[in-house]
């Protein structure tokens, strides 16, 4: 990463200083934000964001067991198919094809999101250090540790975290400048929350293994939904006759998209309970936590908005999983077996103040 998204470095972000963008002058006391009142709930000294640190709930560590046999099998059965040919022991070949699977998913997943978060570019100037400071009032007024933060060009309306080998880092888009600070302070703490759990750190883990899925998933999609097209206006496709008949007729696209499917189901099974436990699971965990701390108002607020906004396309979809708002397309939720009602119990629950 270059210097300008490096470390905020606390000295040179004074949350009592003017807003340098707008003029504004900001407050770390989070009851001037919208923080923890008496009618909101506890108080953020009882929350656990910024206090003991949690480690992932029981829901979302049996959907972490389900992920690790994604990268495991995916080793392993070729890996066994190939044994039985070279006259190997399976005894050998299994547990050596399961230990590589898990070692190389947990050692490419960081590069997967530092690739993605470095294709998504970054900004410097007054909006840039006006979300730093924010993000520094966030984290002090909270008793948080400050993170990285990457101010990133895109007007989706959502926060990243990325869990890298050191530390966490946030990812947030330049048009979070609009939001005020009441459902701002909502967004990070939610980040935060996962990235103190440790989920953002096993999601990342297994995201290279879950990528791959997916993508062979929406690939037997696109071949089982593959139609002639009847309009003589549009370009004729590779291969076909100059009367507009294909060379390859449809049926042999159902039937290797077919193919494809029922090859890849088993791992797909996975993926969909495994993705519903762990990241939606822990979505949900940091939905707790922020309300813990009087914000879940706050926080219902910044999801419905972020729902409703446009730029879903401006977000990149390898980190769409680290991120406090889905921003996945249609096609992307079925691959992973989820759809925008998600989003929408999480609102609900955090309205009805009882998001346990």
């Amino acid at each position: 990463m270059d210097e300008a998204v490096g470390t905020i470095d606390p000295e040179a972000n004074d949350p009592e200083s003017g807003d340098s963008a707008t003029g504004e002058r900001r407050t770390s006391d989070p009851r001037a934000d919208g923080g923890p009142s008496a009618d909101d709930g506890p108080s953020a000294d009882t929350g656990d964001v910024g206090g003991e640190r949690e480690g992932p709930s029981p829901r979302e560590l049996i959907g972490a067991v389900l992920l690790a046999a994604i990268p495991a099998t995916l080793v392993a059965v070729p890996a066994l198919i190939l044994s039985w040919f070279v006259d190997v022991s399976a005894a050998i070949v299994l547990p050596v094809s399961v230990i590589v699977g898990l070692v190389g998913s947990y050692a490419i997943g960081p590069t997967v999101v530092d690739r993605s978060i470095s294709r998504m570019d970054p900004i410097n100037g007054n909006r840039s250090d006006h979300l730093r400071e924010r993000v520094t009032d966030v984290a002090r007024s909270n008793g948080i540790t400050v993170p990285t933060v990457r101010v990133v060009q895109r007007s989706a309306v959502t926060v990243g975290v990325a869990a890298t080998r050191e530390k966490a880092m946030l990812v947030v888009p330049a048009r979070l400048v609009e939001l005020d600070d009441r459902t701002f302070e909502a967004m990070v703490l939610h980040a935060l929350s996962r990235a103190d759990s440790h989920n953002a750190r096993l999601t990342t883990a297994f995201l290279p293994a879950m990528l791959l899925v997916e993508a062979v998933q929406l690939f037997g999609d696109t071949l089982v939904s593959h139609r002639p097209s009847s309009d003589s206006d549009r370009p004729r496709a590779f291969g076909a006759d100059k009367d507009g008949s294909r060379s390859v007729p449809w049926a042999a696209y159902a039937l290797a998209g077919g193919t494809l499917l029922v090859a890849i189901a088993p791992w797909w099974l996975l993926l969909t309970a495994g993705d519903r436990l762990l990241v939606g699971g822990g979505r949900m965990s940091a939905d707790r936590a922020v309300a813990r701390l009087g914000r879940a108002d706050a926080l219902a607020e910044a999801l419905e908005y972020g729902r409703d906004a446009s730029g879903h396309r401006g977000w990149a979809f390898e980190i769409d999983r680290l991120a406090v708002v889905p921003m996945g397309e249609m096609a992307s939720r079925r691959a992973r077996g989820t759809s925008r009602g998600e989003l929408r119990i999480r609102i609900a629950r955090l309205r009805s103040k009882r998001p346990a």
